[in-house]
């Protein structure tokens, strides 16, 4: 720990009471990082976070959330941290949350199916491998990065956690402040795993293999007060799955809800499919089935970007 860990812990303590912050100050208590969900379920699996630079030659990040442009111009001393938030709804999270159509995605910024970690705030600042930088460290470059207790004091926080309208670029900045640790992140400062919707809680869980749902499950949430996100595109809100039919509703509140090409894929006795090439996801789709299917898989696809995975087991009703 940090020579001044206890100054960092009481700053924490005491930014959380001011006044101007109002619901914003649970956001004190963590720090943030969002990601896709398959490469969620791979951060479970292996039990820490990687630098990009250790992703990169491990291949161990199976969807690029990132702007290849940006991280291509970013200093490559950038590439050797792990990257965190000091909060959530910040502009990187902006250009890249949710299913966008294909002319939609902002640089080639994609997070379809975005989970978020928090990892305690004490805890991670008060590592001696930790530190952080008042704004967007692709600009500012390592050279911006601080570690004790009064520069940490000396941000402007009332603009890190800006939380209105602005067109103030200096603002935008500051919303990206980031918190680094070098090389890799155990999860053992990890206390949530947030979700957007309940079809995504469930999505994830199902992705997770049975030790490591074991292991985690009671961990992971759905976000219906804190208000993580901004679910301004296209995701799956609820499915219902039965013997006879499935029923998936989509936020009717995107800004652009298609078209995708939806596809369905239901593994059972045999498998089904059901496309739909001209497919807008702001409404509820219904899949009936022919016959009943007792257990079975189904997968949803929008632009081959997993939206919702799931399995039903019916069996239990036989009555004999």
């Amino acid at each position: 720990m940090k020579a001044d860990s206890d100054e960092i812990k009481l700053f924490l303590d005491n930014l959380a009471k001011e006044s101007w912050l109002g619901s914003r100050s649970v956001w004190v208590k963590y720090v943030f990082h969002h990601t896709d969900i398959h490469n969620a379920v791979e951060i479970l699996k292996s039990e820490k976070f990687l630098c990009r630079r250790l992703l990169d030659e491990t291949g161990k990040m199976p969807v690029d959330n990132a702007s290849r442009s940006i991280i291509s111009s970013t200093e490559p001393a950038v590439k050797d941290y792990v990257r965190l938030y000091f909060r959530p709804r910040n502009p990187t999270q902006f250009r890249n949350e949710g299913v966008r159509p294909k002319g939609k995605q902002w640089v080639e910024s994609h997070c379809p199916v975005p989970v978020f970690f928090l990892f305690d705030s004490k805890e991670i600042l008060t590592r001696d491998d930790c530190r952080f930088s008042e704004g967007n460290l692709a600009a500012v470059g390592v050279q911006g990065l601080r570690s004790t207790a009064e520069e940490l004091a000396a941000f402007d926080f009332r603009k890190i956690y800006h939380d209105s309208p602005h067109h103030d670029n200096n603002i935008t900045f500051h919303k990206n402040a980031e918190v680094v640790v070098l090389n890799e992140l155990d999860l053992l400062a990890l206390k949530f795993i947030v979700c957007r919707s309940p079809a995504e809680k469930e999505s994830l869980l199902n992705l997770l293999p049975t030790d490591i749902f074991n292991r985690w499950s009671s961990k992971i949430l759905i976000d219906t007060k804190a208000n993580f996100f901004f679910r301004k595109w296209a995701f799956l809100q609820t499915a219902e799955l039965t013997t006879k039919y499935a029923v998936f509703d989509f936020s009717p509140d995107a800004i652009e809800a298609g078209p995708f090409h939806l596809l369905a894929i239901l593994k059972g006795d045999e498998e089904r499919q059901f496309e739909d090439s001209n497919f807008y996801a702001n409404e509820q789709i219904v899949f009936k089935f022919a016959g009943d299917v007792l257990i079975y898989k189904i997968e949803i696809k929008l632009d081959d970007n997993l939206v919702y995975s799931g399995r039903f087991d019916g069996s239990d009703d036989i009555p004999f």
